[in-house]
């Protein structure tokens, strides 16, 4: 009897055994093919990653092929380890974290591409063209205008007028009357004057008018019946300069670009009054950055008015190329690009940076927003540091310190994107700036400043200087009529140029600002 139970017993720890081991197999089978599987996976966002590394091309290219070689032996030691247990899982974990850590990585590399490529390349610019009525007119389209008389101004933004006449009669399958007015303000009294049923003009000169005295209420006397917009070719003019006449042609490791701000909400497209003004002359070689603003009330002749003097603000209502081409003219510098920003825009930029610390000269409340800063440093968020640039009368200086305001904003702006907040908010600031900027610079060409910066993460000593002038009354090319404006001090501006020419030459300067 004790026999049959020993042999009992031993038969069923034998098929126990077995069983055990044919568990033992089903789960280092389960192992290896879930081992397999997250290989696979992990090799397939490798390929991605490194795919999309190198379309978007924003890398030094040591440090690329440094992370490939990474990549690929992180993914041959997954693949082979799969052949011991342990090895085998601690590799799996390690597998899933960094695919896991490979897929924010596309995402934020594919965030950066979408913001370079929207920002980037921008060839063209929009001007709208308003068509406006009293503000009690019963009219609600151009339809109800057909029969009525159409002001136009004759000597001011002829084409994109021409243009929109040419957009109205096709809509009304009619040609309307129109009568000429050599001036905005001309026109804009005929039509308070009821001479006229309507004015088409450019949209941006309401904001030209509102800032003269007899037209602050103009947003409420007209109405706006619709927009006609006009898209214009940005055209970069070669390098024409001489420098045995004072110019600085283009030179390698220098560059010079524009920064144009407009003070209102909308496309960065759009032609509007450039607010703000400030040349940017980098030097990579020195690793310094020269800032220089030009009061937007500079008292300048235009590229576009055969020598007429108007306010520099007024270029940027004929298109960024305007702008470009009179601040050209006024230093006798080639620039290289533009960059456009809606300076509202700067908020979500600020905001997204978690604020900015930024130096006030004064103590002063801002009748924008109502925010107080204390001379020194201030940390400000997005709304403060608007607040901040657009405050000009608390000044006995006026809008020459708000100048030098904004450029302590752009300044702020610049260190804290050099800093670790920059990649803490990487998204959140790229989405903020496609939303604000655009430049004529190509994606190759910022992808290679990105490039360069994060090949020797070199630190930057940004200068800042602004040239000045005395307040007068004189005829502008854009009003036809006096108006405020700053006749150039020609001392600030020879001192300007001399800034620029050493930049140029690799010496190193300093503004005492």
């Amino acid at each position: 009897m004790g026999n049959a139970n020993d042999k009992n017993n031993k038969g069923e720890k034998t098929v126990s055994r077995s069983k055990d081991k044919a568990a033992e197999r089903k789960r280092n089978r389960a192992l290896h093919i879930s081992g397999w599987a997250i290989a696979g996976i992990q090799l397939v966002i490798t390929v991605v990653f490194m795919a999309l590394m190198q379309y978007v091309d924003i890398l030094p290219g040591s440090f690329k092929m440094l992370v490939n070689v990474l990549l690929v032996l992180f993914c041959i030691v997954t693949l082979i380890t799969q052949h011991w247990k342990i090895p085998g899982i601690i590799t799996k974990v390690f597998a899933v974290l960094f695919s896991l850590i490979l897929v924010v990585g596309c995402v934020y590399i594919n965030s950066t591409r979408k913001a370079i490529s929207n920002i980037s390349g921008t060839k063209v610019h929009e001007t709208e063209m308003g068509v406006y009525v009293l503000a009690d007119s019963e009219a609600k389209t151009v339809n109800d205008l057909k029969d009525g008389t159409f002001g136009i101004i004759s000597n001011i933004d002829r084409e994109n007028t021409d243009k929109t006449v040419s957009d109205i009669n096709k809509e009304l399958s009619a040609n309307i009357n129109t009568v000429e007015y050599m001036g905005t303000a001309e026109l804009v009294n005929a039509l308070y004057n009821k001479n006229v049923s309507a004015a088409i003009f450019n949209q941006s000169y309401i904001s030209v008018l509102s800032e003269i005295e007899g037209y602050e209420d103009i947003e409420q006397k007209l109405k706006l019946i619709t927009t006609y917009k006009q898209v214009s070719e940005v055209v970069n003019k070669p390098n024409n300069n001489d420098p045995n006449n004072g110019s600085y042609p283009s030179k390698e490791g220098v560059f010079a670009v524009y920064v144009s701000g407009i003070d209102t909400n909308g496309a960065p497209t759009v032609n509007q009054n450039s607010d703000v003004n400030i040349l940017l002359v980098v030097n990579t070689n020195t690793h310094q950055i020269l800032m220089i603003n030009t009061p937007r009330d500079f008292y300048v002749p235009l590229s576009i008015s055969n020598g007429v003097r108007d306010k520099l603000t007024h270029a940027g209502c004929y298109g960024i190329d305007c702008s470009v081409d009179t601040l050209e003219m006024l230093y006798g510098i080639n620039i290289d690009h533009y960059l456009k920003v809606n300076f509202t825009g700067f908020v979500g930029i600020i905001n997204s940076l978690k604020g900015v610390d930024v130096y006030s000269e004064y103590d002063f409340t801002s009748h924008h927003g109502g925010y107080h800063f204390v001379k020194g440093i201030n940390h400000m968020n997005g709304e403060q540091a608007l607040g901040f640039a657009r405050e000009r009368y608390s000044f006995g200086t006026g809008d020459r310190q708000r100048g030098k305001n904004q450029m302590a904003v752009i300044k702020a702006m610049i260190n804290k994107m050099m800093s670790k907040d920059m990649l803490l908010n990487y998204t959140s600031v790229l989405n903020a700036v496609s939303a604000s900027m655009a430049t004529d610079m190509s994606y190759d060409e910022i992808s290679s400043l990105v490039k360069m910066q994060l090949d020797s993460m070199p630190s930057w000593d940004i200068q800042s200087y602004s040239v000045d002038g005395t307040g007068d009354n004189l005829p502008c090319f854009s009003l036809s009529f006096p108006n405020y404006v700053m006749i150039p001090d020609e001392n600030t501006l020879n001192q300007a140029k001399s800034y620029i020419k050493d930049i140029y030459n690799d010496i190193v300067i300093n503004t005492g600002a």
